[in-house]
């Protein structure tokens, strides 16, 4: 479910250990700002890593030769299908959650809990790790662990939420444990690739990359954002797995994961159905509104409102307020193909009301379309219908009810910043590979990879730039900040070859 959020709302919720979701079901439109972000990307537990607000994130990376297996999908990060069984694996991660939360307590007064050092341990490179220490704590959440590696075997996940019973008021404390659990499968997949056991660290990424798939079943556009967060962790451990002298190559895994990992149409729909918890919106949309009805949904309405950061200054049951807005809601009407001759025979709140629903399915309609397509078109797309909506709002020409339509362009570009993420490391696997079997040299442009193919940079369509140093050893390979992105969404990986 949505919330409502900018950047720093977002990254509390994230970071912090008792994440509440709030009560509301849509997110407010944050127009003209970039501020809507699924999770730090700038933290990654990579050797080194040199992330600034101003300029791009750089991590660098010692590679190895590593030639793709003969089995090519021996290293999946899904788990095999012949373990798969049709069973609901949503019980199992609550009771998981249950299970981590009465094991987060400190061993000690004064000491930190077991959240708190994991939050601190994953800022570590696999070596630095204090093993005996993690160990403690995978040890005391080991119970909620066996209960997510089961989970992730199951083809199914029915989350149960009650939309339709509680509507705004719903909460989703579920994604705060969720989270918890995916830092607990990083840290031990850290550890387990530490100790060179590579089998059973794949087994504990494929289950942190399971649950960011089943999170997305039956979602809200919220946490489909959390399951995001949840791979880039694991993406982070596979950053590290790379970084390991004997680490198999899992270009032909990576490849493997969907394209978009994260396919958010589903829970846009059901962010759209779920307006309609807002009593009497059906009856405005239909034009059959009463005036005690009317009355009834601007009270729901304003109570929502008020939740938010940029919450409403005005009083929608200001009646003066409400009949400046009819020359303007009976045009918009109008310009929709409402004759105007059924706009006459109704009362003027009722215009009103049906313009407010139909304004906003406009604005909602206009932005979330542009999921459909590629991201340097959809973005283009949803930036222009953004400027529009900014003029129509400063125009007079808005109804109340588009307050509540979703900030999807950040959004959009969180799902493409993730599939981005993971061509970067099938292009990396790519250039180990090419290593295994040209003299341990690296390649002097990503056009000499002729063995795999080579992927494109899915916020351009184009190319990764490729940088390679005359001496074979060193590489620079570039994501650029897509166009009127901050130069904080360019990605720059440091290959160095090891001697």
């Amino acid at each position: 479910m949505g919330v409502w959020i900018n950047l720093a709302a977002f990254q509390e919720i994230h970071m912090k250990r008792d994440i509440r979701i709030l009560p509301a079901c849509c997110l407010l439109l944050f127009l003209g700002s970039p501020n809507l972000a699924l999770s730090d990307e700038a933290r990654t537990t990579a050797p080194t890593t040199a992330p600034t607000s101003a300029g791009p994130h750089i991590v660098t990376l010692t590679i190895h030769p590593a030639a793709a297996p003969i089995l090519a999908l021996r290293y999946q990060l899904s788990p095999p299908v012949q373990e798969e069984t049709d069973e609901d694996a949503a019980p199992l991660y609550y009771m998981a959650a249950q299970l981590a939360a009465a094991a987060d307590a400190a061993p000690h007064p004064g000491q930190p809990s077991n959240a708190e050092q994991v939050e601190a341990w994953l800022e570590l490179s696999p070596e630095q790790l204090p093993k005996e220490q993690v160990r403690g704590v995978i040890d005391r959440s080991s119970s909620a662990l066996e209960l997510v590696m089961l989970a992730a075997h199951r083809t199914r996940c029915d989350w149960a939420l009650p939309l339709r019973q509680q509507g705004f008021a719903m909460l989703l404390p579920h994604l705060s444990g969720l989270r918890n659990l995916a830092r607990l499968l990083a840290l031990r997949a850290r550890l387990q690739i530490a100790d060179g056991e590579f089998e059973n660290a794949l087994r504990t990424l494929q289950a942190g990359t399971m649950m960011a798939r089943q999170l997305n079943q039956q979602a809200f556009l919220v946490q489909s954002l959390v399951a995001i967060a949840i791979e880039s962790m694991m993406l982070e451990s596979v950053e590290a797995w790379i970084d390991r002298a004997d680490a198999p190559n899992l270009y032909w895994g990576l490849t493997q994961l969907p394209t978009p990992f994260i396919d958010v149409r589903a829970a846009l729909r059901q962010e759209s159905s779920a307006v309609y918890t807002i009593p009497h919106l059906r009856e405005a949309a239909e034009g059959r509104i009463t005036a005690g009805e009317w009355q009834s949904m601007l009270r729901s309405l304003e109570a929502i409102s008020a939740e938010g950061p940029n919450a409403q200054r005005y009083s929608l049951l200001d009646a003066a307020a409400a009949i400046a807005r009819l020359p303007a809601a009976r045009q918009g009407l109008i310009n929709q193909g409402i004759p105007a001759t059924r706009l006459d025979a109704m009362e003027p709140f009722q215009v009103i009301a049906m313009f407010a629903v139909s304004d906003y399915e406009r604005w909602w309609q206009d932005l979330t379309k542009w999921f459909a397509v590629p991201f340097p078109e959809g973005n283009a797309g949803m930036a222009a219908v953004e400027r529009d909506y900014i003029r129509a709002r400063l125009a007079g020409q808005t109804g109340p009810l588009s307050a509540l339509v979703p900030a999807v362009s950040r959004a959009n570009w969180s799902i493409t910043r993730l599939d981005r993420k993971i061509a970067m490391l099938r292009t990396i696997e790519a250039v180990r590979a090419y290593a295994a079997t040209h003299g341990n040299t690296l390649p002097a442009t990503l056009e000499a990879i002729v063995d795999m193919p080579v992927p494109s940079d899915p916020a351009t369509n184009r190319s990764f730039k490729y940088d390679a140093a005359a001496d074979g050893r060193h590489c620079t390979l570039i994501a650029p900040a897509p166009n009127d992105h901050p130069a904080s969404d360019e990605w720059r990986y440091t290959l160095n070859l090891a001697k």
